[in-house]
């Protein structure tokens, strides 16, 4: 089955939770749109590995935290 008009995804996702209640796994191809934004960009994340951050950059103190938080609030 294919749902090639880029608004199938109510469609595809109906198709796919079907499936899965059979308990069988739908694969295929992916339809990804050539103007979609990088996972990286969209989440604005470090450009490395976390791994070789300095402490201070990966917990910045109370104040950065309370600073995010309040986004949520």
């Amino acid at each position: 089955m294919t749902f090639n008009d880029h608004g199938g995804s109510t469609k595809s996702y109906a198709y796919t939770r079907e499936h899965q209640k059979k308990g069988e796994v739908v694969t295929g191809l992916l339809y990804i749109s050539p103007d979609s934004k990088d996972v990286h960009d969209q989440n604005d994340t470090v450009p490395g590995s976390l791994y070789n951050l300095p402490h201070a950059q990966l917990c910045p103190g109370n104040d950065a935290l309370q600073k995010l938080m309040q986004q949520f609030r």
